[in-house]
């Protein structure tokens, strides 16, 4: 069944179930752990109800003795064992067992009961098979996360790439057209970036990527994708904007990108950046990616040509039109 699911909540869920025909099992609660992270959270529980009293709960792998040990670990409510109370509230015995994928310990699967000396020797090996026997698939899944999301992301900047952009647009336009929303779409280049890799350095010129991005995605919305076009050059796709909205989102990165600080590359004289940005808008600029996009490019360029450090809107004779002031 677990070789069926397609995500990792699918196989836990399938676990749960399995779980659920033993009588006495009252809860399972599954605590994750980043593998260059030493905090475990609660990723999902049986019981979904009992689980909002700690789904919030953090705790250190130093706390879990299944994690620092790679072992399973057992409490049958007798008082003189060691109890560690982080994650089971009501249960009277409980069974941590280690995820390992790897080699490396990447969370815990805790099994409550409300019976005293539940945990046999004989339901401990049952339950290590099924655990034994999700692990892999577990594995497997998380790495196909990962092939998706590097297939979809630029390894620089860590924003989306040209592929992940085109299939997004694409899936907003029909949005769009289908709900009778604006939808608009700013693209923006660093102004004089080959002079500053000549004088600074392509490491340096990667730096600036970098932190060019980041200002990008801070300063939209959730619901807004950044990515990289190629090169130096970036585009922000604005769902559900028209273009005064585009506008003022646009003018706000423009001054958060000058404003940027660069003293990382020299702490004396710390260099300074600008970008220029063109605006396009569905519906008047265009219904498809191409002609968005062109619009944009068309917009970027007239703005370059126009001095830098400025932005334009497709198909308007001033940077800034009268009905944006």
């Amino acid at each position: 069944m677990v070789r069926q699911a397609s995500s990792e909540d699918e196989v836990y869920d399938i676990l749960f179930d399995m779980l659920k025909k033993k009588s006495g099992i009252v809860q399972v609660v599954v605590i994750k752990k980043g593998y260059n992270d030493k905090n475990m959270t609660v990723f999902k529980a049986m019981d979904m109800e009992k689980l909002k009293t700690i789904e919030n709960k953090v705790t250190t792998e130093q706390n879990c003795w299944a994690v620092k040990t790679g072992n399973e670990f057992v409490y049958n409510g007798n008082s003189d064992d060691f109890n560690c109370k982080e994650f089971h509230r009501e249960s009277v015995s409980y069974l941590c067992i280690p995820i390992v994928l790897g080699g490396i310990v990447s969370g815990v699967v805790q099994i409550q009961s409300d019976k005293k000396d539940f945990f046999t020797d004989s339901m401990i090996t049952e339950i290590k098979v099924y655990i034994d026997s999700i692990t892999p698939v577990i594995s497997n899944l998380r790495l196909l996360e990962s092939l998706n999301n590097m297939a979809s992301v630029d390894t620089l900047t860590k924003v989306y790439n040209r592929r992940y952009l085109e299939k997004y647009l694409e899936e907003q336009i029909e949005i769009s057209k289908e709900n009778n929303l604006h939808l608009s779409v700013i693209m923006l280049d660093i102004d004089f970036f080959k002079r500053f890799n000549d004088i600074y350095g392509h490491d340096a010129g990667d730096y600036v990527l970098m932190h060019f991005a980041d200002t990008l995605k801070f300063n939209v919305r959730e619901s807004d994708v950044v990515s990289r076009y190629g090169g130096e050059e970036f585009v922000v796709v604005l769902p559900g904007t028209d273009l005064h909205g585009a506008y003022t989102v646009a003018e706000k990165l423009r001054k958060k990108v000058e404003d940027m600080s660069l003293t990382a590359i020299s702490n004396e004289a710390p260099p300074k950046i600008t970008c220029s940005l063109g605006i396009s808008s569905y519906p008047i600029h265009g219904n498809n990616i191409d002609k968005l996009i062109q619009s944009a490019d068309k917009a970027l360029y007239k703005a370059k040509n126009s001095g830098r450090n400025r932005t334009c809107i497709f198909g308007e004779t001033s940077p800034c039109p009268s009905f944006f002031m």
